[in-house]
């Protein structure tokens, strides 16, 4: 599949790159978590919006994930050939097809709709099979995996520990507070921001890495193309100017 000309907003979500959205995203949620420091508490609690901040955090950080895939795959199209390759039983509903007026500018989202970004093991699969590339190292995917259970355990348990959280994650577990349905996630403002870190620095990676492997001249179909798309290539790199106009606009408001 070859691309055609059109504006870049049509090639990702919203009109915008996702990696711009996301970071707004987050220096929201920073700021909102701030707002909740106690100065003069000596021991820090776990609150109710530091809980939401977290799942806010993870939802959003998934969105991106998922958008970016589909704006790589929008750009460059051939990138379509390695994961067909890779991942033949991959298909698109003829009815999501129908229902565009435009398959070309989609292909991506139509594409990402029919996979899973909610572990870090299958965000690491997909972009190995779409570019050759794995953005969570074993750490990471450890401190991913560590933020998607207490995530779980908010949304699905109320927050409280159950028996087979804590048979998976006794050790990161203080003894005081390890009761089965008495007990629960404790998730500070300290907590919130350092998860927010965490994963703006993995959004910081993957679209990075991936920036630099949709560059290589064989992802492509000619050098005429990847000329041709230059201008669309250039919202898809991660700039510190770029980074630093995001938290402007967010102190702005």
């Amino acid at each position: 599949m070859r691309p055609i000309q059109c504006d870049y907003a049509y090639l990702f979500p919203g009109g915008v790159p996702g990696w711009t959205i996301f970071g707004m995203q987050v220096q929201d949620i920073r700021k909102l978590l701030k707002r909740t420091i106690v100065i003069d508490s000596d021991v820090e609690h776990g609150s109710d919006v530091a809980e939401l901040c977290l799942v806010g955090l993870v939802a959003y950080f998934e969105g991106f994930v998922r958008y970016h895939f589909a704006s790589l795959i929008n750009i460059c199209p051939k990138l379509l050939d390695a994961l067909s390759k890779n991942r033949p039983s991959l298909v698109i509903p003829l009815r999501d097809i129908a229902d565009l007026d435009d398959v070309h500018t989609h292909i991506g989202f139509l594409v990402a709709d029919q996979c899973a970004f909610s572990s870090p093991r299958e965000i690491n699969g997909l972009f190995h099979d779409l570019l050759g590339l794995s953005p969570f190292s074993k750490k990471d995917i450890a401190d991913y995996d560590a933020v998607l259970h207490n995530r779980h355990q908010i949304v699905h348990s109320a927050g409280l520990y159950t028996t087979k959280y804590l048979r998976a994650h006794r050790h990161r577990v203080t003894p005081e507070r390890n009761r089965p349905y008495l007990d629960s996630v404790e998730i500070t403002t300290s907590n919130a921001l350092r998860v927010a870190d965490f994963l703006l620095d993995m959004a910081k990676k993957i679209v990075t890495t991936s920036y630099k492997r949709l560059l290589i001249p064989t992802n492509w179909n000619s050098k005429a193309e990847r000329k041709a798309r230059a201008h669309h290539l250039s919202f898809l790199k991660w700039t510190p100017e770029a980074f630093a106009q995001q938290e402007d606009a967010c102190d702005s408001k």
